[in-house]
């Protein structure tokens, strides 16, 4: 199964377009924030930053064959996706996005 994304990259997309900013209001103030990935040629996968205007700039440090932004929303954050079905989700405490196996 795949969860659902309101926006997305793939690796495979970022294969051939090098990069690519998806905007969405990640922080819940109104003001679009920007998820801006691209093509991790050494492991063929997305890598990501997210530049916010509560927090800053925050890197995922992982890479994965597809990123995308939840509904959902834990701390005051959306969620996010790696690949096919792995939650990321934001810790309010570190100012950083927290991965399932952390």
């Amino acid at each position: 199964a795949l969860v659902y994304a309101e926006l997305e990259v793939t690796s495979e997309e970022l294969r051939e377009i090098k990069n690519k900013v998806l905007e969405y209001d990640l922080d819940l103030d109104g003001i679009q924030d920007q998820l801006t990935c691209s093509y991790w040629e050494r492991w063929g996968s997305a890598t990501c930053v997210i530049t916010t205007s509560k927090f800053g700039e925050v890197s995922l440090n992982r890479g994965c064959d597809r990123f995308g932004i939840l509904k959902s929303v834990s701390n005051e954050m959306h969620d996010l996706v790696c690949n096919r079905t792995e939650r990321i989700q934001w810790n309010q405490k570190n100012l950083e996005y927290v991965w399932p196996d952390e």
